[in-house]
């Protein structure tokens, strides 16, 4: 599963599955828990800008 175009097709306005959003959620939470390392390589970047507007 591409998380990015999951994100990506939400901010054009498509709507999640129940399962999607659980998928984004459980996606989010390993992030979270492994910040640290995320971090450490540099793996962190902004999104697209057409990404970011579309999410506010």
């Amino acid at each position: 599963m591409n998380y990015q175009l999951l994100i990506e097709s939400y901010s054009y306005g498509t709507l999640l599955s129940e399962q999607e959003i659980e998928l984004l959620s459980l996606e989010l939470e390993t992030q979270i828990m492994n910040i640290n390392i995320s971090t450490e390589f540099g793996c962190f970047k902004s999104a697209p800008t057409h990404i970011c507007e579309g999410l506010n």
